[in-house]
């Protein structure tokens, strides 16, 4: 009875055990079923989630196979209970047998009739409890019925998700192809968004270079400003000279009908103080250059003793920031105050352009001369002027190189036909016979880079000398021309001053050259007008030309005689600028456009108007090795002459034989 017992209970333990796992497995089912009924209705959400909605549709598909797994172990397991319900059952129907049985031997034995009664009570409550047990099992298995209805009902969301699954599939595949076409349009937001951002670097620059030409235009209308001022002062100052100039001529003019009949005493000689290639030095220096104060004061010293005539060969006008920032108006006020007689132009007096030339002209107190500069069918420029000096008439012509024209600008000189010499003859003949004598003012070149040079001037029929320029050549380094009129030359910078004792013979004009040196130069006493006047003009563009924009530890070479003959520091200097700026292969410039040397020390904007002074523009070309090959040989073909086309180079290494001929 007891083993029946125990049986029973653990039968009934095992039920309660499968039932707690049932009832567990209904609640993960309904939840699951939940689950399932909210992912269905969220199919139809936005496209951007369709993705993590089919991985949510797929794990629950994995969970419908899970549940139908569930489904025949739980119907196993109710299998297995009912037939243990059955087989309590029985042994309850053998006990109740079992216990007539016993009822009917209890009338014998007493004491054992109480006892299987007490055990058929037992036996009683615990069939009682199998039944509750049976009862809440049907009441399970019915849940599970219905369970399985809801199942049919998950099924068929199921087969509508499949569906909608479908569905996702093709809405996942355009989401793909959205998904693509986002890409392609992402690349090309990048790529516009990159033009953007270089768009708007540039436009940065842009606007960084409109602010400083804004900034230079403030300036340049500031000192457009001061110098009409100067220009309507400068006007009424000669309205008062043409106003005196009338006085002087009625004053002349009565003088000359009062001594008509008398005899005019006339010079035995005059003194011709000539400069040439200053390039706008005006100051002088304690080693190479006098300046303009001390020429002012050797001129007015000579002046004091005779007649003197103040003659300029050109290249005055242009070559430091002081000439430059002005455009050549403050060298000829400079000019004008030592008492300049004539001037002819060089070629860096047309770096402006051969109209602003003439603009200046018309602010000029002295003549501009040249001959052989045509535009069309007429002179350029005054061919000659004659100037009356001690009662003495002195023609001088003006004269330029014609190969002059290849160091200028083409756009400076439009329209302007550089003649030959020749055309000299015919004025130089009809002068001799108006004149005392005549002077050849010329921007020529006397040395022999120079081919022909000034020496073909000299022997012009009825010429008495030469007052030569543009070669800076000193007058101790000419060589004459036997037969021929003297050849002169003040090399440059002012290094020296050329003077010239021009005397008037019974047997004709006689020269005698006497320059004034450097250090004959220091023992006069600077005119104070002049120097005064200088100041007053760099007072104006202080701030400007005093800018620091650099440093060098060593001396930068920038002279004439080695930028024009061989490699320099600063000749290096400039074509690795040219390199680094233009991102070029190969760079070179020519020598003769490094003007001036750079000290030590800072580098201010003003060092470098004045090294560079010409505004020349970096321009990038596709050449050939054969073409640059050329050009070096070109540049070199002079040497050892000085040569302002010898090349400068940056990127290369440029070896030359001297000894074979160019080319």
């Amino acid at each position: 009875m007891k083993r029946t017992t125990a049986i029973m209970l653990a039968v009934i333990l095992v039920a309660a055990i499968a039932i707690g796992a049932l009832i567990s497995q209904k609640n993960t089912l309904v939840s699951e079923k939940d689950t399932l009924a909210q992912q269905v209705e969220t199919l139809t959400g936005e496209v951007d989630s369709l993705n993590a909605k089919l991985k949510a549709d797929e794990e629950e598909a994995k969970k419908l196979g899970d549940i139908e797994a569930e489904k025949e172990k739980i119907a196993e397991e109710k299998k297995a209970l009912e037939e243990k319900i059955t087989e309590l059952e029985e042994a309850a129907k053998a006990n109740e047998e079992a216990l007539k049985k016993l009822t009917a031997e209890a009338k014998v034995k007493g004491e054992s009739l109480i006892a299987l009664q007490k055990g058929h009570e037992a036996v009683k409550l615990e069939k009682e409890a199998l039944l509750a047990e049976k009862q809440a099992l049907e009441e399970k298995t019915s849940e599970l019925e219905a369970a399985k209805t809801d199942e049919e009902a998950l099924k068929k969301l199921t087969a509508e998700a499949k569906v909608k699954g479908e569905s996702l599939i093709a809405l996942q595949n355009a989401l793909e192809a959205v998904k693509l076409e986002k890409e392609e349009l992402s690349a090309k937001t990048s790529a516009l968004e990159e033009n953007a951002a270089t768009l708007e670097t540039e436009l940065e620059h842009a606007k960084q270079s409109i602010e400083f030409l804004q900034a230079e235009k403030e300036e340049l209308e500031k000192a457009k400003t001061a110098l009409e001022d100067e220009l309507e002062a400068a006007e009424n100052n000669l309205a008062a000279m043409m106003t005196e100039l009338e006085i002087v001529d009625a004053e002349l003019l009565e003088a000359q009908e009062k001594s008509e009949d008398e005899e005019v005493t006339k010079a035995e000689s005059i003194t011709i103080i000539h400069t040439n290639d200053i390039h706008a030095r005006v100051e002088g220096n304690d080693k190479d250059q006098i300046g303009y104060p001390l020429l002012a004061a050797i001129a007015n010293e000579h002046r004091k003793d005779g007649e003197v005539l103040l003659l300029d060969a050109g290249d005055t006008l242009h070559g430091t920031s002081f000439a430059n920032l002005t455009q050549g108006e403050s060298i000829v006020e400079i000019m004008n105050l030592a008492g300049y007689g004539a001037m002819t132009p060089g070629n860096h007096d047309f770096n402006y352009g051969y109209e602003r030339l003439l603009e200046l002209e018309k602010s000029m107190a002295f003549k501009l001369v040249n001959a052989n500069i045509y535009k069309g069918e007429e002179a350029a420029f005054a061919p000659f002027v004659i100037l009356e000096k001690g009662g003495r008439k002195i023609g001088v012509v003006g004269a330029a190189n014609p190969d002059m024209k290849t160091a200028i600008h083409p756009d400076k000189i439009k329209d302007l036909d550089f003649k030959n010499y020749d055309v000299l003859n015919s004025i130089v003949d009809a002068l001799k016979d108006e004149t005392d004598a005549v002077i050849v003012l010329a921007h020529w070149g006397a040395d022999d880079a120079y081919v022909p040079n000034s020496s073909v001037l000299a022997t012009i029929p009825g010429v008495d000398l030469v007052v030569d320029g543009h070669s800076h050549t000193a007058f101790a380094d000419i060589k004459q021309v036997e037969g021929a009129a003297l050849i002169v030359s003040a090399g440059g910078h002012m290094s020296e001053i050329g003077r010239v004792e021009m005397s008037f013979t019974d047997d004709g004009v006689v020269c005698k050259a006497n320059p004034i040196s450097f250090e004959e130069a220091q023992n006069y006493t600077p005119d104070e007008d002049i120097a005064k006047l200088i100041a007053d003009l760099k007072a104006k563009q202080e701030e400007l030309l005093n800018t620091v924009i650099g440093k060098t530890e060593v001396l930068l070479d920038g002279e004439r005689e080695t930028n024009r003959t061989g490699e320099t520091n600063l000749g290096n200097l400039a074509t690795n600028a040219l390199l680094w700026y233009s991102e070029a292969d190969f760079a070179f410039t020519n020598g003769g456009g490094i003007r001036t040397s750079i000290d030590k020390g800072d580098i201010t904007q003003g060092n470098i108007i004045e090294v560079f002074p010409f505004g020349n523009s970096v321009v990038v070309i596709e050449a050939t090795g054969d073409a640059i090959l050329k050009a070096m040989e070109h540049g070199l073909s002079k040497y050892p002459e000085t040569n302002g086309g010898f090349p400068q180079i940056g990127g290369g290494k440029l070896v030359f034989d001297p000894a074979k001929e160019a080319g």
